[in-house]
């Protein structure tokens, strides 16, 4: 049975699936991003890891996600905020190291185009999807195909501004949706909310020290009924609905997927957007969870075709 191989690089881990025909993964697994070593130990990692899946199972070829704009032929990467990437050519390098044909995409869309095919965004062809982590990312899907932009770079969905007078973002805007509404915006508005509140039940939790919040000490918080954890999420989820909802104004599109570690709160999470969200919005957590990019970057192949 021939395979493919799907690789998620991300700025702390790199994911790598063995996906069959029916998009189920057969073997997955991580390795950790040597970043602070540059572009090259990048790229020789994930040629090693190729080679030997390769030698366990059939792989035709390799399909990539990779933070960053790609660029308009799809071959490398132009630039990534939290990788060593500068016209970083990915697919020549795999492509000479194992003699098989490599695929690029933007993580963001392989993540979509997994979601397409084997998750929440099955039955429709107009999707947009929000991934929600250090920073915010996504894809537009419409008629079914990744709606990509003249020059390769649409959907940044994290940097359309939602604050004029926001604060600076490397992007070069201002008050940019991910400064409000990514993990990272979550942790920095429960830190704040710590140093003003230092014998608050989330001060706590985590012995005073901002630095050891995340997104489950937080939601934690809201289980023994902190009232600053609470003040926090409500302001977040505002926050969120209100880059949904300006998305969905602008896309109107049949389905609005939102993944990200966050999102594993479930059913509470979305107990707590959904009064925000318009009433027209079709929102869902992802089902695939950290596998769509997988997926998506398997099936990069057989779109190809």
């Amino acid at each position: 049975m021939s395979t493919l191989l799907g690789i998620d690089i991300g700025g702390t881990a790199i994911k790598y699936g063995v996906v069959a025909p029916d998009h189920t993964i057969i073997e997955k697994g991580k390795i950790v991003t040597r970043k602070e070593d540059g572009e090259g130990a990048i790229l020789s990692d994930i040629a090693s890891l190729c080679r030997n899946l390769s030698e366990k199972y059939d792989i035709p070829a390799v399909g990539v996600g990779s933070p960053g704009s790609i660029s308009e032929d799809s071959r490398y990467v132009v630039g990534a905020g939290n990788l060593p990437f500068h016209n970083t050519y990915i697919c020549d390098y795999l492509e000479h190291e194992l003699n098989k044909p490599c695929f690029l995409e933007n993580d963001g869309n392989a993540a979509l185009i997994g979601e397409k095919v084997a998750g929440e965004g099955k039955a429709f062809q107009d999707i947009i999807m929000l991934t929600i982590g250090t920073g915010i990312g996504g894809g537009i899907m419409i008629g079914g195909k990744i709606y990509h932009g003249h020059n390769n770079r649409a959907g940044e969905l994290g940097h359309f501004v939602i604050n004029c007078d926001g604060p600076d973002c490397p992007c070069g805007l201002n008050g940019c949706f991910e400064k409000y509404a990514s993990a990272t915006a979550l942790v920095n508005q429960a830190a704040s909310a710590i140093r003003a509140n230092p014998h608050s039940r989330l001060a706590e939790l985590v012995d005073g020290d901002p630095s050891k919040l995340d997104g489950k000490v937080i939601f934690a918080a809201l289980d023994v009924n902190c009232d600053v954890a609470r003040g926090v999420v409500y302001n977040y989820m505002r926050y969120l609905a209100i880059g949904i909802n300006s998305l969905v104004k602008l896309f109107q599109p049949e389905m609005f997927v939102i993944s990200g570690g966050i999102t594993a709160e479930g059913d509470r999470f979305m107990d707590m957007l959904r009064p925000r969200l318009l009433r027209d919005a079709n929102v869902a957590l992802s089902k695939l969870r950290n596998d769509a990019g997988l997926i998506g970057a398997a099936e990069l192949y057989n779109i190809s075709l």
